[in-house]
């Protein structure tokens, strides 16, 4: 359901979407683990560079068939792989283990003072993502948890931005993404909104070009630059 927008002090809303996973929780780090030891004797043959072409996909599932298929594994064998990551990645988001990122409490607290609704983009299921939400202290700090299921391996495009800008109350072309990849990084900019990329490791190759910032550390970001001039 979208929240109505709501002006504040007389003017409409700003708002910072990050993209949960990725960005929030740094996960792409933990699947590659994860990968690797649910590949057992394979697994010398998922490196980094093999990951970083399949492992940007926001779907664990889908990561998983990707790296399947680079290796050439059978479809007996992906779909076992598929469905240990699957589960794999769910238990990690339940356990005690997942937790922010360095500096994005901070970042959002920071984005808080700049009078912006929060709002935080992922593809874990709802009541999953905010059990999750509520232990790590999004919710104290009014993080609107907006939950999609990853159907297309493009996710997020520019229509899951859309939503999640309407979800939060906010208009697109007054909404900053802050996203892992460079196709995340442009569909957020095909829907009009501003953009902070925030590459890791596997993503840092990539193309983002148009980003209102691109940092390695979401600390580093001068959030009142990229925020839309009321």
């Amino acid at each position: 359901m979208a929240a109505p927008e709501k002006n504040v002090n007389g003017k409409p809303p700003k708002a910072v979407i990050v993209e949960l996973e990725p960005v929030a929780l740094g996960s792409r780090a933990v699947l590659f683990d994860l990968l690797k030891h649910s590949l057992g004797e394979r697994k010398s043959g998922l490196s980094e560079a093999v990951f970083s072409r399949c492992g940007l996909c926001a779907s664990p599932r889908h990561v998983a068939e990707d790296v399947a298929a680079e290796l050439g594994l059978k479809s007996t064998a992906t779909q076992t792989l598929a469905d240990k990551v699957e589960k794999g990645m769910a238990a990690h988001y339940a356990s005690k283990n997942a937790g922010l990122a360095d500096g994005i409490e901070a970042f959002l607290r920071s984005a808080l003072a700049e009078g912006c609704i929060l709002g935080a983009l992922t593809t874990i299921p709802d009541d999953a993502a905010r059990t999750l939400a509520e232990r790590l202290g999004l919710a104290a700090l009014d993080v609107h948890v907006v939950s999609f299921p990853a159907d297309s391996r493009a996710f997020p495009g520019g229509d899951v931005w859309l939503k999640a800008a309407k979800a939060v109350g906010c208009r697109a072309r007054r909404t900053v993404a802050v996203a892992g990849s460079g196709s995340s990084c442009r569909s957020a900019l095909a829907a009009g909104m501003r953009c902070i990329a925030v590459p890791d490791a596997f993503s840092s190759f990539q193309d983002f070009g148009g980003a209102d910032a691109v940092v390695e550390r979401i600390a580093d970001v001068d959030l009142p630059s990229v925020l839309p001039v009321d």
